[in-house]
C-alpha cells in the first residue's frame, strides 16, 4: 500500500517546549513493524523530549529548515538546503 502524507490523518501535540503536527505514514501505509512518521515541527520548538535510544534506531530528514540532534554529547545541525544555512 501507499501512503501519501498529504492524504493521511494527522494531529497536533503540545505540551511545554514541545510542539509539532504528527502524521503517521506507517500506520496508514499498514506496517507492522516499521514506524514512519512525519513530524511539522513549530517553529522554535521541539518535536520530543530530549531521550536515548537504546533498542531502535531513529533516522531524520529535514526537509525544511534546519535541525539538531545530539549525537554522543556532539552537536549536529541539518539543513533541508544550502540557502538555509
Amino acid at each position: 500500500m501507499i501512503a501519501h502524507w498529504d492524504e493521511t490523518e494527522s494531529g497536533r501535540a503540545e505540551a511545554g517546549h514541545i510542539g509539532g503536527e504528527w502524521a503517521d505514514l506507517g500506520r496508514a501505509a499498514g506496517t507492522r513493524t516499521v514506524g514512519l512518521c512525519r513530524i511539522r515541527v513549530d517553529r522554535g520548538r521541539w518535536w520530543t523530549p530530549f531521550h536515548r535510544q537504546t533498542a531502535e534506531e531513529e533516522i531524520f530528514f529535514v526537509l525544511g529548515g534546519l535541525g539538531l540532534g545530539l549525537t554522543a554529547g556532539l552537536e549536529d545541525l541539518a539543513y533541508a538546503d544550502r540557502e538555509s544555512g
